[in-house]
């Protein structure tokens, strides 16, 4: 019975913590301006990939040992998906995909002329 209360509890926390997502970042976002010019922001993805690759795996482990109390810990984690963060990106994707499988198949169907068939498995 604790248990359970205690997951109840933790849960709102949660909601209370964060109780709706920022309208401003994700596919819904509302009056979209591009910051940057496309060959710009290419150019800005590039560099960034560049020096997240080139990174000095031993630095980190070495300035990281505190983790939660190292500034650069907490720098080096938030470029990266880590476990914590997996699961709300898988689930944003498959929600982007179920919202957008209607558009992507008449899309599909322009393109190469064909006519998509909806298969179900039975169970």
């Amino acid at each position: 019975m604790k248990a359970r209360e205690a997951r109840r509890k933790s849960k709102y926390i949660k909601r209370k913590l964060f109780p709706k997502t920022d309208g401003n970042y994700g596919p819904d976002v509302v009056n979209f301006v591009a910051d940057l010019e496309q060959n710009l922001y290419q150019e800005k993805v590039k560099t960034f990939l560049h020096d997240l690759h080139a990174v000095d795996k031993q630095k980190i482990f070495q300035e990281t040992v505190l983790q939660y109390k190292s500034n650069f810990w907490q720098t080096e984690r938030k470029k990266r998906i880590t476990s914590s963060s997996f699961g709300k990106i898988c689930s944003v994707a498959t929600k982007f995909g179920l919202e957008n499988e209607e558009i992507a198949i008449s899309l599909f169907e322009k393109q190469l002329g064909k006519l998509v068939q909806k298969k179900w498995i039975d169970n």
